[in-house]
């Protein structure tokens, strides 16, 4: 019976302790918190610092992140959807999976992450900088991104279908066998992008010629 009893009591103190929403949690230590699975949802986390937590499949959606603190986190399969980011720190972060969808990503430096496979659907991007960092197989129909840096990403796989990128950087990005029909690119610099078996189709804008994309090995394919 007490071993039953003291289980419930864990239980019920990791219950409490996953439960954060519409908390107000600016300025707060939560470095190497266990928030594993817990809901943040529409919080406050700005100026926060949750350096090094353990956050796998927690769910910051409608949050708002400035200057929040989150380098060195285990953030696989966390959800930001809808969320206000700026400022934020991911250096060293893991956020495979994770979903950024209808989020707004303002001035943050997302360099050397590990975000093979997550979701920027409709997401807004103004002055973020990918560089270096592993977006192979990433979700990012729709993104409108503006004076963003891609140098030297691994994008191969990515879905960038209808994306709009207004004077991003692309240089030495390998975007082999990404999807980019109906993306614009006309304001891009693809310098040294590795761009074969990426497919594009009559609604795709480029910052060359068709004939170029073909020589590059990029893959035409008419809109059905």
């Amino acid at each position: 019976m007490k071993n039953n009893k003291k289980s419930l009591v864990e239980k019920s103190k990791n219950k409490q302790k996953r439960s954060f929403i519409k908390k107000n949690l600016r300025k707060k230590d939560l470095r190497l918190a266990q928030l594993e699975d817990a809901d943040l949802s529409e919080s406050h986390l700005g100026f926060t610092n949750l350096d090094a937590v353990e956050a796998k499949n927690a769910d910051f959606s409608h949050t708002h992140l400035v200057r929040t603190k989150l380098s060195r986190s285990n953030l696989q399969g966390a959800n930001f959807t809808s969320s206000q980011i700026n400022r934020v720190n991911f250096k060293f972060a893991d956020l495979r999976k994770a979903s950024f969808a209808f989020s707004h990503i303002l001035n943050t430096k997302m360099r050397n992450l590990k975000m093979w496979g997550a979701s920027l659907r409709h997401a807004i991007l103004k002055d973020v900088s990918f560089m270096n960092s592993d977006l192979d197989f990433a979700d990012m129909r729709g993104v409108r991104a503006q004076g963003c840096s891609f140098f030297n990403t691994d994008l191969r796989e990515a879905n960038l279908q209808n994306a709009k990128m207004m004077g991003c950087t692309f240089i030495e990005a390998n975007l082999k066998r990404s999807n980019l029909k109906g993306a614009d690119l006309s304001n891009t610099d693809l310098d040294g992008a590795v761009l074969i078996g990426a497919e594009f189709n009559e609604n795709t804008k480029l910052p060359f010629s068709d004939v170029k994309a073909q020589l590059l090995g990029m893959i035409y394919k008419r809109s059905e």
